[in-house]
């Protein structure tokens, strides 16, 4: 009995852990929108702070939000279909065909990308120390 409960807390807490995980960058990245750039490079502050819609007010006056958009938007649409063209013969080969472990390993290292292995640390900055000094 005692043992179930342990574990169901263990369970609780790591799905917790990897939620915040995946939520603390979006807040992080929401806040962020509304502060001026000194507070976003200070790592004094953190989510308490005076909001501003200055940076909201620079972007729309600019006039390239819809180039900008529309330039997304292609990138987004050309990758979707080339990945699609890739990935539905991989998919139909790896369901048509009986695969050992190692051929289905292969297949998968195939199809995903190097750089998606990697770490975006490295990405960034190969130096030490680049997230104290330069934002990327």
């Amino acid at each position: 009995m005692r043992s179930n409960r342990v574990l169901s807390w263990l369970r609780g807490a790591a799905i917790t852990i990897v939620c915040l995980g995946f939520v603390l960058p979006i807040v992080w990245m929401f806040a962020a929108a509304f502060k001026t750039n000194v507070q976003v490079t200070d790592p004094s502050v953190g989510l308490i702070f005076s909001p501003t819609l200055d940076n909201f007010r620079n972007v729309l006056a600019d006039g390239e939000v819809l180039q900008s958009l529309r330039n997304s938007l292609i990138v987004g649409v050309v990758s979707t279909v080339l990945s699609a063209i890739i990935a539905v013969p991989a998919a139909w080969a790896v369901g048509r065909f009986r695969m050992h472990r190692t051929g289905s390993l292969v297949l998968v290292a195939r199809i995903v990308p190097a750089i998606s292995c990697s770490s975006p640390g490295t990405t960034c900055s190969p130096r030490p120390g680049w997230w104290a000094a330069t934002p990327c």
